[in-house]
C-alpha cells in the first residue's frame, strides 16, 4: 500500500511539473520579459561589486533553463525503473525539442534556439544524476547498516580452540592455527605484534 501511495505521489508531482512546464513553454511572450530591465540592473550592480563579467543576462538565461529541467530529470528518473534511468536524458531532449519546435511554429514572439534544447537536456541529465547518486548513497548506507546488524559469529574453528586474546597472543592454540607454527603462515604471525 505504501508503494502505491509513493508511486501516486510521484506521478502527481510529475503531472504538476509537466503542467507548469507546458504553461511556461506555451506562454505567448518571453517569460523573462517583465523582469528583463530589473535583472539587467541587478547584474550591472553585481558587476560593480566584483562579480565577473561573464555572469551576464545570457548566462542567467542559460542557467535558468538548466534549473527549469532539473525537476524533469529528478521526477522522470524516479518514475522510471532503476535500470532505465538513462532514458531520462533522451526524454528530456525530446521534450525540450518539442517545446522549441512548438515555439518556432506557433509562437511568433518567442525565440526558439538550439541552445535552449542543449541546456534543457543538460538540466535533465543533472537531475537524473542526482537520482542515481542518491540511490547509490542509499544502497551504500543500507549495506553498512545490514553489516552492522549481523550478529557476530563464533570463531570458525575446531571445538575447544580459543581465539586469540585481545593482544593477539595465540599461545593456547595448537600448532598450525593462526600462525602459531613458525614454519607456517609467516605472513601472519600474531606473536610478532608488540
Amino acid at each position: 500500500m505504501a508503494a502505491v501511495r509513493k508511486t501516486f505521489s510521484l506521478l502527481s508531482l510529475l503531472a504538476l511539473y509537466l503542467g507548469a512546464l507546458a504553461t511556461v513553454a506555451a506562454w505567448p511572450s518571453p517569460v523573462d520579459k517583465p523582469a528583463n530591465g530589473w535583472l539587467r540592473g541587478v547584474l550591472a550592480d553585481w558587476h560593480q561589486q566584483g562579480v565577473p563579467g561573464w555572469v551576464d543576462y545570457a548566462f542567467v538565461e542559460a542557467a535558468s533553463n538548466v534549473v527549469l529541467f532539473l525537476p524533469f530529470g529528478v521526477l522522470v528518473g524516479l518514475a522510471l525503473p532503476r535500470r532505465l534511468w538513462w532514458l531520462t536524458v533522451p526524454l528530456g531532449f525530446a521534450v525540450a525539442s518539442a517545446i522549441e519546435a512548438g515555439q518556432l511554429m506557433f509562437l511568433p514572439r518567442r525565440v526558439a534556439s538550439v541552445q535552449d534544447v542543449t541546456v534543457n537536456t543538460l538540466g535533465a541529465l543533472l537531475g537524473v544524476l542526482l537520482v542515481v547518486a542518491g540511490r547509490g548513497v542509499g544502497l551504500l548506507i543500507r549495506s553498512v547498516h545490514r553489516q552492522r546488524a549481523r550478529p557476530l559469529r563464533p570463531v570458525d574453528a575446531a571445538p575447544g580452540l580459543q581465539p586469540p586474546d585481545v593482544l593477539g597472543r595465540t599461545d593456547s592454540l595448537p600448532q598450525g592455527v593462526l600462525g602459531s607454527d613458525p614454519g607456517e603462515h609467516r605472513a601472519f604471525d600474531p606473536r610478532r605484534i608488540p
